[in-house]
């Protein structure tokens, strides 16, 4: 069976984030008081370090189910990309805003600098957004052809 560039493109761009987001969500819940006792040492977000040490994770799983299968795979798109930009201008906001500037990122990201994460943050972005642009341009010629 032949794969397009095309589906070849937005199948490598879900594996990558695929791996990513059960990484990360991985690093995060293996080492849960960790990640919440560095949430609350930001400033911005310290009210809500439950939910979110919570949320994140389970966010990323859920991302993870949907890049997965066919059928929902826009959506996990669209949902990466959204937490991606997110946690980029979490980056912004904290390094330039906050004195005290926690990474709790888990595992091998939390040893990036801040400039490489942040660099590292805007690739998955721009895969992002290249994947969703390809997947729309794809099925917008598979329904014209219909």
């Amino acid at each position: 069976m032949k794969i397009s560039r095309s589906n070849f493109f937005i199948h490598l761009v879900s594996l990558l984030l695929i791996c990513l987001f059960i990484y990360s969500a991985i690093a995060k819940l293996a080492d849960f008081e960790k990640f919440v006792s560095q949430i609350k040492q930001s400033m911005l977000i310290r009210p809500f370090a439950i939910n979110i040490a919570i949320g994140i994770p389970i966010l990323e799983i859920g991302i993870v189910a949907l890049l997965f299968f066919d059928s929902t795979r826009i959506w996990g798109l669209y949902l990466s990309y959204s937490l991606m930009i997110l946690f980029t201008c979490y980056i912004i906001t904290i390094t330039q805003f906050s004195e005290v500037v926690p990474c709790s990122c888990g595992g091998v990201l939390e040893n990036m600098s801040w400039s490489a994460h942040m660099y590292f943050n805007l690739a998955f972005v721009l895969l992002s957004c290249s994947a969703i642009c390809i997947h729309r341009a794809k099925n917008k010629k598979e329904s014209l052809l219909q």
